[in-house]
């Protein structure tokens, strides 16, 4: 493996550009369709690959029985923000958006079905 990153950091990175703009294709995305969605709001991410958008939890509800409601609803897997050292009841989640466009798109929208019934029905 030693050999392999050597030759990683020296060789052709021309599509490093294109990645680079993806990502932030996706994550401009990411933050404009879900600070669409009522009762979700999120900053754009500037690095990385993924977003901690914050949900609008009734009391006494947490961020993993959130995640863990849109996972058996929809199929959405998120990771709930507890499990990156921020409180339960404060509804945050990590979504990563590696995936395209047009999957994000299909994702954010059972994404939104789903908050709209849990946060308001």
């Amino acid at each position: 493996m030693q050999y392999a990153v050597a030759e990683a950091l020296r060789g052709d990175r021309s599509h490093q550009t294109a990645f680079r703009a993806a990502l932030k294709e996706r994550a401009t995305m990411t933050a404009d369709r879900l600070n669409t969605i009522p009762g979700i709001s999120c900053v754009a991410p500037v690095a990385g690959f993924y977003a901690m958008p914050k949900i609008a939890l009734p009391p006494g509800r947490t961020d993993e029985e959130y995640v863990l409601a849109l996972l058996r609803a929809t199929g959405v897997l998120c990771v709930y923000g507890s499990g990156f050292g921020m409180p339960p009841g404060d509804g945050f989640m990590r979504i990563v958006f590696l995936a395209s466009p047009d999957e994000l798109r299909d994702v954010y929208q059972l994404i939104e079905d789903f908050t709209r019934d849990y946060l308001y029905a």
